[in-house]
């Protein structure tokens, strides 16, 4: 079971993604937008299973170094990991070049690393179903992100409560030690 605080907190996480995401429109600002909230969840998530997250305020870590720092916190390579670093480098080519045959390689390269979890592509593809599919990309790793973070919260929760409530026996309680 979720608790209230992630329900409440996964929420609100959507819901500035669908103020702040647009829905149609120019591809550059979709993918400048979508990396702003993704790195917006990057930062929570790392907060979130740190001790004394304000030790890293001064070092301005970047969404490739947030992107690292969450590997290494994790047990397993997930999907989302490689397509949000596919992400970070169409928004890098977005911002320092003006070459759009290599964005459409970097577009394609975060499609193919999505892979199943994208809707497939007709061969060419008009602007309308590219800007469509990237905004489930960018949807499928913010989504990702902020459900890992719930699951943290709900873990800090439980390590906090009681391992029973008051009144409730312990069922170890009775057992006689032989």
């Amino acid at each position: 079971m979720i608790a209230s605080d992630s329900v409440g907190q996964m929420t609100e996480a959507f819901m500035r993604f669908a103020r702040h995401l647009p829905t149609e429109g120019d591809m550059a600002l979709l993918v400048l937008k979508g990396h702003l909230l993704i790195e917006e969840q990057m930062v929570l998530l790392v907060e979130s299973r740190l001790s004394n997250p304000s030790a890293l305020d001064s070092a301005r870590l970047t969404f490739a170094q947030y992107l690292c720092v969450l590997r290494a916190m994790s047990t397993e390579d997930r999907k989302y990991f490689s397509v949000a670093k596919r992400l970070n480098n169409l928004r890098n080519s977005l911002v320092h070049k003006l070459s759009s045959a290599e964005s459409i390689k970097k577009i394609r390269d975060v499609f193919d690393c999505a892979g199943d979890v994208l809707p497939a592509l007709a061969n060419e593809p008009s602007e309308e179903e590219l800007f469509k599919t990237m905004r489930i990309a960018i949807a499928y790793v913010a989504a990702s992100l902020t459900g890992e973070r719930c699951k943290s919260i709900d873990l800090q929760i439980r390590r906090h409560e009681p391992a029973h409530s008051p009144g409730q026996v312990d069922r170890g309680d009775h057992i006689a030690s032989a």
